[in-house]
């Protein structure tokens, strides 16, 4: 199972449980349930059996309602039909990939199946059938995990097996898959337990504007990476409300429709990526729950982890957690405009905790971002991000590490442009006029607590960052880490300047000249809040929250707090 999010994350994020919820139907709703039969009349004591039998007859805005149980379906919701998909009241509705797989045969240590006919797409990339990038740092699949992009599924008792490249290599916990001879071979004793393989490949794809869907889940679809997920909102105004989409084989929900809306979703324990999006302009997203993701340990880059928005205007991010990914956390990338990622935890990630990448006009306030496998928020490449009163605590390298290299929006064949602003690019990849005020920096790592380098040798950190002021710095000890700050010197030297103090920075460079530096034992306790030593001073360090930070998170206008607010 994949991990659990941790104690003390801040409010309620993630879906209610799939028979929780009650939702009022209308008078004319299509029933469907798992005994019903497709030429029913679709009434409430009548019902059809299957959802695409539904579809067909429910008509253009109508309300589709499930029975309890499970429905093994792919299905498309067609543009001509804005349709609500919802399950009768506290009745539990799964869309599930699997199926029953009987008929086991011993064979030494292992047992099969033969006729298995089911043949599912291993492409490693976006690009159906084309071989897996060559350059490290562009390869979907670690060698390490070489069935990374395979999408079959198998679980025995409930508890899912590893998939191995040969029936040699099969033992308990395992399972191959044998085109050839079209076999399935598991290494975990199947007698008297159920078996069942995922063999459908999409759950929903909803191509209807206005479409909603809310309160069921969905689960163990064989998606292969090119298929971008299982869940996909390819219409406008699309949303989904209390849906729980995991354990599929890559990714869990993609958009690349504009003004898509996700609201308490729960993407867990999906094999690549919890989900993304992609010139879906007005993407809102609020108590999201993303956890365990990347179960294949993909590679981190370019894509796996909890969530990723490329090419997109306008994306609001609140009130979610994003823990336990083994990749990166939320991820901002190739032109992205006018973020507002506010009252987030991002915690117990294997790569960095944020990512803003390539990318224009960042609001990064009030998250408690912790406990990152790398670092805690990237600014790579990113111009006129404001990070206000975030908790930053004991992420593995730097806390906040801010840096540019070379590549420049203003070359239209350097990857990473909206192609809808190639010619035009609204994004620079230029770092300037960032903002760093009433963030706490605890339990540092790395080499520095400011990190502010130009790898391109072009801009100063005076250039790159307009403001650093009203923040709590604490490191254990003197040289952990190594340096207070390291402040890039553009085209004078490759090597940065660094300062070993608060104070030798501020004479330095003006500064952070309110803010506050601790060397020693910890500023927070377990939940990530102040101490209350340091809580009864923070008036004194904290700078004003202004109006623009103030009107897209919960932080109060004018307010003088160290840190993300309690909960």
């Amino acid at each position: 199972m994949p991990p659990v999010t941790p104690e003390g994350v801040r409010g309620e994020p993630g879906a209610k449980a799939p028979g929780t919820l009650a939702y009022e139907a209308p008078a004319t709703a299509i029933y469907v349930g798992p005994a019903g039969f497709d030429g029913a009349a679709g009434t409430k004591n009548s019902p059809v059996k299957t959802i695409a039998a539904a579809l067909r007859v429910v008509p253009n805005g109508g309300t589709i309602v499930l029975r309890g149980g499970t429905y093994h379906e792919e299905i498309v919701v067609p543009a001509q039909k804005r349709v609500t998909i919802q399950p009768a009241p506290n009745e539990a509705v799964w869309l599930d990939g699997a199926k029953p797989v009987t008929g086991w045969k011993a064979s030494g240590n292992t047992w099969a199946v033969d006729g298995w006919n089911v043949a599912l797409d291993a492409s490693p990339t976006y690009t159906k059938g084309a071989p897996d990038n060559t350059q490290a740092e562009w390869r979907f699949v670690d060698p390490d995990h070489p069935m990374a992009a395979h999408p079959d599924e198998v679980w025995v008792a409930g508890v899912q097996l590893r998939e191995v490249a040969s029936a040699a290599q099969v033992t308990d916990g395992t399972f191959f898959v044998d085109g050839s001879a079209k076999r399935l071979v598991i290494g975990s004793n199947p007698t008297g337990k159920s078996v069942e393989a995922s063999v459908l490949t999409q759950a929903l794809s909803i191509r209807s504007a206005g479409t909603e869907v809310r309160g069921i889940g969905v689960r163990r679809y064989a998606t292969s990476v090119p298929q971008m997920g299982t869940v996909i909102a390819a219409a406008p105004n699309v949303s989904l409300t209390d849906v729980t989409i995991r354990d599929n084989s890559t990714t869990g929900f993609y958009s690349w429709a504009p003004a898509t809306t996700l609201t308490r979703v729960s993407l867990i324990g999906n094999g690549l990526l919890g989900g993304g999006a992609s010139q879906a302009d007005g993407l809102k997203v609020s108590q999201m729950l993303s956890v365990g993701n990347n179960m294949e340990e993909f590679n981190h880059s370019p894509v796996s982890g909890a969530f990723k928005v490329t090419r997109t205007r306008g994306v609001t991010v609140t009130d979610s957690a994003f823990t336990g990914n083994y990749g990166r956390g939320p991820w901002f990338d190739e032109s992205v405009l006018d973020i507002a990622f506010t009252g987030n935890d991002v915690i117990g990630n294997t790569g960095h905790g944020v990512m803003v990448e390539l990318s224009e006009r960042a609001v990064i306030a009030d998250n408690v971002i912790a406990r990152n496998g790398d670092f805690g928020l990237f600014v790579l490449n990113s111009g006129s991000v404001k990070i206000w009163n975030n908790t930053f605590v004991g992420n593995a390298n730097r806390n906040i590490s801010i840096g540019m290299d070379s590549r420049r929006a203003s070359d239209p064949n350097t990857p990473g442009h909206d192609p809808r602003t190639r010619y035009a690019p609204q994004a620079s990849w230029i770092v300037r006029n960032v903002v760093m005020s009433n963030n706490v920096m605890a339990e540092s790592a790395g080499n520095c607590l400011v990190c502010v380098q130009d790898f391109s040798l072009q801009y100063t950190g005076s250039q790159m960052v307009s403001s650093v002021n009203g923040n709590l710095y604490h490191r254990t000890s003197p040289g952990t880490p190594r340096w207070f700050s390291a402040w890039s010197r553009g085209a004078t030297s490759r090597d940065p300047a660094v300062a070993d103090t608060l104070a030798a920075f501020t004479a330095a460079t003006g500064q952070d000249r309110r803010s506050r530096f601790v060397e020693g034992a910890t500023v927070v306790d377990g939940a990530y809040g102040l101490l209350p030593a340091y809580a009864a001073g923070q008036a004194s360090v904290a700078v004003p929250v202004p109006s623009d930070i103030a009107s897209v998170s919960r932080l109060p206008g004018s307010s003088t707090t160290l840190g993300a607010l309690p909960r």
